[in-house]
């Protein structure tokens, strides 16, 4: 089973509208979806904060949220948009 980790924030209006393609990846791609928010939740930033190489990287410095992190592959990927860009991302 594939394990990823979403980086939200609790009223992040582009995490709302992710949410169902989140839930697909999970009930049909089989995908563990770690959810972490990072409004609040001080120790979740600071996770997200950790991983600031890669967001320099793969998304211009910005700490954005929906964000998701692969851990296994060492990768990150800033608001897909849609369910078949992270679907796409998780199976690169």
């Amino acid at each position: 089973m594939k394990q990823i980790i979403q980086f939200y924030g609790k009223e992040c209006p582009y995490c709302k509208a992710l949410e169902p393609a989140v839930e697909k990846l999970e009930k049909d791609d089989d995908v563990r979806v770690t959810k972490l928010e990072v409004w609040y939740d001080e120790d979740n930033k600071k996770k997200m904060e950790g991983l600031q190489p890669l967001f320099d990287e793969s998304c211009g410095g910005s700490l954005v949220t929906p964000s998701f992190y692969d851990e296994e592959g060492g990768r990150v990927l800033c608001n897909p948009e849609t369910y078949e860009n992270l679907k796409k991302w998780v199976f690169a």
